[in-house]
């Protein structure tokens, strides 16, 4: 399993490259101790950042899952989706620059169609409704709902399964939870009307009606324009 993950993670370093994609600068793969080298990136975790901040700032939470998003369509158009995108994987530098790391769960299109033959992988409460139910088709569109995850995250402190109205509905149900959170703008009283539909969107149950990532990109910039003067004051 590990060695698949270093066999998967070194074909994908080959074919990708990105400015907020982690890169590939050697892989040996024959040796006693198989290993892939990857340049050693300044910074520390969001999740690191969560952790002694609470949130981000609306404005730099923008920014930072923007440049993931630009990071990911790399990705997908290669034909993979990343399957891990959570805090712990966007590495920040001091000066906001993102790297999108651990592509050793990223998966292609073949790998996909059986997917439920196999292990669930990602990490709770960022991975997509559709990696739970059988049948179902796994697409890139799971990196989105993991993004809109993050960003949710990012901007109001807590995890959409982790809002009241989702505990809320497990304790009455003991079922599915699936789509029950509360409105980010409901957590964040300051966040504008356009960036709580946006994270609704890329939350939604069904993959088909979360933004593709060109649409998120065009959308995460008007925002950042408009938080443009909150980041350049915060900067300063």
């Amino acid at each position: 399993m590990a060695l698949a993950q270093l066999h998967r993670e070194a074909q994908i370093g080959r074919e990708t490259s990105h400015p907020n994609l982690i890169a590939l600068l050697a892989a040996n793969l024959n040796d006693e101790t198989p290993h892939l080298v990857f340049p050693y990136v300044l910074g520390t975790s969001a999740r690191q950042l969560l952790v002694c901040e609470q949130r981000i700032p609306i404005a730099f939470a923008l920014w930072v899952i923007r440049q993931a998003s630009e990071a990911l369509e790399v990705l997908h158009r290669a034909g993979y989706r990343h399957g891990d995108i959570q805090p712990d994987n966007l590495l920040i530098s001091p000066n906001w620059h993102v790297t999108v790391i651990d592509l050793g769960l990223a998966r292609g299109a073949d790998e996909d169609a059986n997917y439920h033959q196999q292990w669930l992988t990602g990490t709770l409460g960022y991975a997509a409704p559709e990696l739970f139910l059988a049948g179902s088709n796994v697409a890139p569109a799971a990196d989105i709902y993991s993004l809109g995850a993050t960003l949710y995250e990012f901007v109001t402190g807590v995890r959409p399964d982790q809002s009241e109205a989702n505990q809320r509905w497990k304790h009455e149900r003991s079922g599915p939870s699936e789509g029950r959170y509360v409105d980010l703008k409901h957590l964040c009283p300051i966040a504008s009307t356009q960036l709580a539909r946006l994270t609704r969107e890329m939350l939604a149950s069904n993959p088909n009606q979360r933004p593709s990532l060109s649409q998120l990109i065009a959308r995460l910039r008007r925002l950042e324009m408009f938080h443009l003067a909150d980041r350049s004051r915060m900067i300063a």
